[in-house]
């Protein structure tokens, strides 16, 4: 693992707006797809709407409701942060259509809707990547009819069909979009075409510096050849452990930090009023507090958590589903992170299934005591909210009973089942209520990923109480979120807080900042 000291990483992904562009109508500005390695301090984010770039008097929220001065114009959002090194990070939305005259009707088709949007900057040689995620039509889609064809000035691009485009010099001055096209599921094609990136720009020729004259910074805490233990101190940004097993010694309560995992990088942050701020971790193999957490005794061993965060984000889902499926929960960020390390490490999910199983908290959930139709419709309800259909449950009660089927490979069927194939062959309701447990099983990740990889939570009692509010409503799904969030700001209490771990740059946050 490797860091740069002294650079600050650009954000990556795009503040979205969300909404139609018509008098009337609110438009919520989206900041879900921006990733920073250096981390995103959250209580410094702001908001500032502009009007054809200009700054919109009073428009400070999150929302903003569009008017008849905006008649005419394109409107915009800026999103700025200070990022965990300390750097002011100003990003703004691609500008929405011009709005249209007051009065003017909104279609309201069963076509598509939410935005189609694209990842990525619009700079020669960066990748360009299509994400449909939010859109939806009241027809459904057949996955299997989706394509992509990237646009120059709404013109196609030749062979340039697939969901990743790399820009090229081809681009310089032209605004890159995607059409995504599909059949809904009563065989109607459809189209829906992203709102255009920013002119691409001319490359800057990129100057290195020279290196500093001094090759020990005073903000690096460099070790030895051999094996270290090394004090974090107020004013260092870097601590660099070298060869052999180092340890990084910090001061205080273990509850004050948050440990942050990144794909390539590992931090640690500490919440204390006039604390120590945030130090990248180069080559260190263990940390240690002057006080240690409930349930820790001793050094943490960071090999045994970084895992995670190396994962693909389908990867920590899966692993996510086992903790709703197996013990009715969001997961704990020191658990998951410890799976996701065994995963990455060559554990299969059959195999984490099977210690999962044998875990006390899933003997309390789903009794041995319990038949086998009782503990198969207890897996339906906790994995998909509903009752098990009738033919369902007898198909599976039989395969327990006949021992063709362990209790969990029967629970990691029903997960698989949540995301096999529409089969449209079996008709309408059949697949509709296909697509109602996918959503449903989706927002249960959604929520146990913003628990414990978004927040770092790892209270098992609050991960409980997460899920106990969720019932498949928008509501439901308000409340979790406000309980989460009223959890993280508790944990980052400077006096009384909890010990976090965060990963950051494997997954997206759907909700909002």
């Amino acid at each position: 693992m490797t860091t740069t000291f002294g650079t600050n990483h650009t954000p990556k992904g795009p503040v979205t707006v969300l909404g139609q562009a018509f008098v009337g109508e609110t438009l919520i500005a989206r900041p879900n797809g921006i990733g920073d390695e250096d981390g995103i301090d959250y209580s410094t984010a702001t908001y500032q709407w502009l009007r054809d770039g200009e700054i919109i008097t009073g428009a400070t929220a999150q929302t903003y409701v569009v008017g008849s001065s905006d008649v005419g114009s394109h409107l915009s959002v800026r999103y700025t942060y200070v990022d965990f090194g300390g750097t002011l990070e100003i990003l703004i939305s691609d500008p929405e259509p011009a709005v249209p005259p007051e009065g003017t009707p909104i279609d309201q088709d069963t076509g598509p809707y939410n935005p189609l949007i694209v990842l990525g900057d619009p700079e020669v040689g960066e990748n360009l990547t299509a994400r449909p995620n939010a859109v939806m039509d009241d027809n459904g889609i057949d996955q299997a009819t989706v394509s992509f064809q990237w646009l120059r000035d709404g013109e196609p691009i030749p062979g340039a069909t697939s969901q990743i485009y790399t820009v090229t010099d081809a681009d310089i001055d032209a605004r890159i979009s995607v059409q995504y096209a599909y059949a809904d599921l009563l065989g109607e094609a459809k189209t829906l075409v992203s709102n255009p990136k920013l002119p691409v720009p001319e490359p800057i020729d990129v100057i290195t510096p020279e290196p500093p004259v001094d090759d020990t910074p005073d903000d690096l805490l460099e070790g030895t050849s051999g094996a270290d233990t090394l004090k974090a101190a107020a004013g260092l940004k870097r601590i660099n452990g070298l060869d052999e097993t180092d340890t990084v010694l910090f001061e205080g309560d273990q509850s004050d930090y948050t440990v942050i995992f990144s794909p390539t990088s590992v931090s640690v942050a500490d919440h204390r009023i006039g604390g120590l701020g945030t130090i990248l971790l180069d080559n260190v193999e263990l940390i240690d507090f002057g006080a240690a957490a409930e349930g820790f005794d001793g050094p943490i061993a960071l090999d045994a958590l970084t895992g995670l965060a190396s994962l693909d984000r389908q990867d920590v889902e899966a692993i996510i589903e086992l903790y709703i499926a197996y013990f009715d929960r969001a997961p704990d960020a020191l658990g998951l992170n410890f799976w996701g390390t065994s995963f990455a490490n060559g554990i299969s999910l059959q195999e984490m299934a099977a210690l999962f199983a044998d875990q006390e908290e899933t003997r309390t959930l789903y009794s041995d005591a319990a038949s086998n139709e009782q503990f198969a419709s207890s897996v339906y309800m906790n994995v998909l909210g509903r009752q098990a259909d009738q033919d369902g449950l007898e198909f599976w009660t039989n395969a327990l009973d006949s021992g063709n089927v362990s209790r969990d490979a029967f629970i990691l069927n029903v997960l698989n089942g949540a995301r096999s194939a529409l089969q449209i062959e079996k008709g309408h309701s059949f697949v509709q209520q296909q697509l109602a447990d996918r959503f449903y099983l989706d927002t249960k990740v959604d929520l146990g990923a913003l628990f414990a990889v978004h927040r770092g939570l790892s209270d098992v009692d609050n991960a409980a109480s997460v899920m106990d509010i969720y019932d498949g409503s928008s509501q439901s799904v308000t409340a979790a979120v406000d309980l989460i969030d009223d959890f993280y700001q508790d944990a980052m209490n400077p006096f009384d807080g909890e010990f976090l771990l965060q990963v950051i740059g494997v997954m997206d946050n759907p909700f909002f900042a």
